[in-house]
């Protein structure tokens, strides 16, 4: 009796579920509202537009007066001839005038000039000149330009080893700095360098020390020839800097 009931309340819930179901298959679907349509006259749409409002007739221009040309002249003034000459009369005397005024200081001055060729003091300050120079020359010694040495070779190999090693200084090229310099150093019998003096400066301690450092660099040299009976050789080089290179003389 119990399992009957139950049955039939289950057939009962879904009985009444199924009815639901095909109530809302079945509804008749909603009826849209009419939509009331109003068609307005393309007079009223579009508004009436302006008519463009006229622009006023231009004034008449008031005429302007002609432009007069100015008559030039045909033919021109001639330059009066007395003036001219006159100017050129002038010019020739200032320039006679300076011509007489040189000749008066020449005059003047030669005298004084040939006083002082034949004055004594001035014989003794140029002969004074002349022997520091032949002094200076002397205390260079021997030269890498001296071709009357007996062996010319070997004072072109060593310059050309000293080049070798020689370096121009790259913060001195930078700047554009050049001069030139005298090294007076000796050699022994064994090529080995002796000593190092510098006679003359170039005015810059880096040129003068690059110029010192190759002779170094350069370091050692040929041994001196036996027949050379000489125990060192002494050599004064001209170590020039330019701006477009160096060399060695």
């Amino acid at each position: 009796m119990k399992k009957a009931l139950i049955y039939s309340c289950i057939f009962h819930i879904l009985l009444f579920i199924f009815i639901l179901i095909l109530q809302d298959y079945f509804k008749p679907a909603r009826s849209q509202e009419p939509v009331s349509v109003v068609i307005v006259p393309l007079s009223q749409q579009m508004p009436k537009i302006s008519p463009s409002l006229k622009t006023p007739p231009p004034k008449h221009l008031e005429k302007l007066p002609p432009i007069r040309e100015s008559k030039q002249p045909k033919y021109l003034s001639a330059i009066p001839k007395g003036n001219q000459g006159e100017s050129i009369e002038k010019q020739k005397e200032t320039a006679s005038f300076g011509s007489l005024k040189t000749e008066k200081q020449f005059k003047e001055l030669t005298p004084s000039r040939a006083a002082d060729i034949f004055d004594k003091d001035v014989i003794a300050r140029l002969s004074r000149k002349s022997q520091k120079s032949q002094e200076l020359e002397q205390s260079r010694g021997l030269s890498f330009s001296a071709k009357e040495f007996n062996d010319w070779g070997y004072l072109e190999r060593l310059k050309e080893k000293i080049e070798r090693v020689w370096q121009y200084p790259p913060q001195a090229a930078e700047r554009g700095i050049y001069g030139d310099l005298y090294i007076r150093f000796t050699i022994d019998k064994k090529g080995k360098l002796k000593a190092i003096e510098l006679l003359r400066t170039s005015g810059y301690r880096m040129l003068d020390d690059a110029a010192i450092k190759a002779l170094k660099d350069a370091e050692p040299f040929w041994p001196l020839p036996d027949d050379w009976q000489k125990d060192s050789l002494t050599i004064t080089g001209h170590f020039i800097y330019t701006l477009h290179g160096f060399y060695l003389r």
